[in-house]
């Protein structure tokens, strides 16, 4: 998370969450389980004072953060204003992608409890949520008393969930998740090819194409807005132009299509030599794709690429989608032109990438 900081004096305190209140006199926590506490960045402190071995001023009015006791920190779990708030809801997962940013573990870490307490300290207007994983639908009904938790604090947050779509070829389910009556609800689903066994290899899933595929006419059967999703790698743009034929000729209904710029962590550092491609080396099929479905009314965005590494008839559909505790920039983009607007690197990718900066 964009803040996660140790505690010098973690003895005082149980794990707990909490909701920041920030004035300009005082820092404070307040919390259920423990009241309300000062929070310092000074050893010069009162015992009852939590005590942070940081600037204090990385925390904001309405952030809602998380004491670990037995490591010692406080983490930031929902940033106020930010547009990059998640709900990270397991770490399992019924997929195996090549170029997964964050691999799935055997056994889940994540207390479901301590969400739905995360959920309750939430600002009334929370405006945005992702909802993210692992596999989120492998929560299977306990997915739904999330959604109706966020529907209760705001029924109108916009809530996008990040779902490999196969568990949702279950009607049933699909129907159960319409219940909660989020008005803003959209599923973003990642289909790497028309073609079965390609889509089924690159998730390493036998079966997962037409799981996913059901999945999507579920969603549509019930009214839900869908994005598809596609990872730009050696595997998946040859067929990138058969693909976006697809989804115009077999989805009509798709409100989206994200092109994405890949992630160079997790399974892809294992996997680079098969699935690594340049973004130079792609930019006149993308170009191409984008163009098909722009022109037939499918709204197109293109993720995680910077200015300088697509062509200018690309541009127009940059998105500045890179996590806001993620996002930096090369050295050599001090002074370009274009930084302004463009949505930058990864930032373990800022010493990598070859960038081409705007001088003038």
């Amino acid at each position: 998370m964009p803040f996660r900081v140790k505690v010098l004096n973690k003895a005082q305190f149980p794990s707990f969450i909490g909701a920041v209140n920030k004035s300009d006199s005082c820092v404070e926590i307040k919390s259920t389980s423990i009241g309300c506490i000062k929070v310092l960045s000074s050893l010069d402190s009162q015992s009852s004072d939590l005590v942070l071995h940081a600037d204090i001023s990385q925390l904001a009015d309405g952030d809602v953060v998380q004491f670990n006791a037995q490591r010692s920190e406080l983490i930031v779990l929902y940033r106020a204003g930010s547009n990059s708030n998640a709900l990270f809801v397991t770490d399992l997962c019924n997929s195996k992608c090549l170029m997964c940013p964050q691999p799935p573990k055997p056994t889940d870490s994540v207390v479901l409890e301590n969400l739905f307490e995360q959920i309750k300290y939430l600002p009334e207007d929370v405006e945005e949520l992702c909802i993210t994983g692992g596999e989120p639908t492998l929560l299977k009904g306990r997915l739904l008393d999330l959604l109706q938790a966020i529907a209760i604090k705001n029924s109108n947050c916009k809530c996008h969930i990040l779902t490999n779509g196969r568990l949702l070829n279950e009607i049933n389910y699909v129907r159960k998740l319409k219940s909660a009556e989020l008005k803003n609800l959209t599923f973003g689903i990642p289909l790497y090819s028309s073609v079965a066994d390609e889509h089924d290899f690159i998730v390493q899933s036998p079966g997962a194409f037409d799981e996913t595929i059901s999945g999507i006419y579920n969603l549509a059967s019930c009214g839900f807005s869908i994005e598809i999703r596609i990872v730009l790698h050696k595997l998946t743009v040859p067929g990138l132009l058969r693909l976006v034929d697809y989804i115009y000729n077999k989805m009509p209904y798709v409100a989206h299509v994200a092109f994405m710029g890949m992630e160079e962590m997790g399974y892809v550092k294992k996997n680079w030599d098969r699935i690594y491609i340049s973004p130079s080396d792609y930019q006149e099929i993308l170009f191409k794709a984008v163009r098909f479905l722009y022109l037939r009314g499918i709204c197109c965005s293109i993720y995680n690429l910077p200015v300088c590494l697509t062509v200018p008839g690309l541009r127009q559909f940059l998105r500045s989608s890179i996590s806001d505790y993620k996002v930096d920039y090369a050295e050599q983009c001090k002074f370009c032109l274009k930084r302004q607007s463009c949505p930058g690197l990864f930032h373990y990718q800022r010493n990598r990438t070859e960038v081409k900066p705007f001088y003038f």
